[in-house]
């Protein structure tokens, strides 16, 4: 396996996903407690519960699976929705665009790893690259 820095705007670039805030609405609509009850995440170092943000729909199962082997960070934010019948995303952060929040990924395939092998500082605007790194332009 390979160690790939990159963003969570590079992963979800090419994935079909669609935004979805309605979710828990509409299961408690249907009476489907126990799925929304699947989502509580509890931080025992805040002592609540995990706050999402928004909801996406996965478009296909490939795309779920893909998350589930290569982006261990969030697998536990993706999952099947019987309601649905599709596979549901939670995002746990609030703030910041896709394309500026650093991940790894854990890639086993060459191919892939040059997809993915920009770092974080290659997909940052020039201008934010500046300020992040100071004058001389150095990490």
């Amino acid at each position: 396996m390979k160690t790939i820095k990159t963003t969570w705007g590079r992963v979800f670039k090419d994935m079909n996903i669609t935004l979805f805030n309605n979710y828990p609405e509409l299961l408690q609509r249907l009476g489907e407690f126990d799925e929304l009850a699947q989502w509580e995440e509890y931080n025992e170092e805040t002592g609540e519960y995990d706050e999402i943000y928004q909801w996406f729909i996965l478009g296909d199962d490939y795309d779920a699976e893909w998350l589930e082997r290569f982006c261990p960070e969030i697998a536990s934010d993706v999952h099947y929705s019987e309601p649905l019948g599709h596979y549901i995303m939670a995002v746990r952060h609030l703030g910041t665009a896709w394309n500026y929040v650093p991940t790894e990924l854990q890639v086993d395939d060459e191919g892939l790893a040059e997809i993915y092998q920009k770092t974080y500082h290659d997909d940052l605007p020039e201008d934010v690259l500046r300020n992040a790194l100071g004058e001389k332009g150095e990490a």
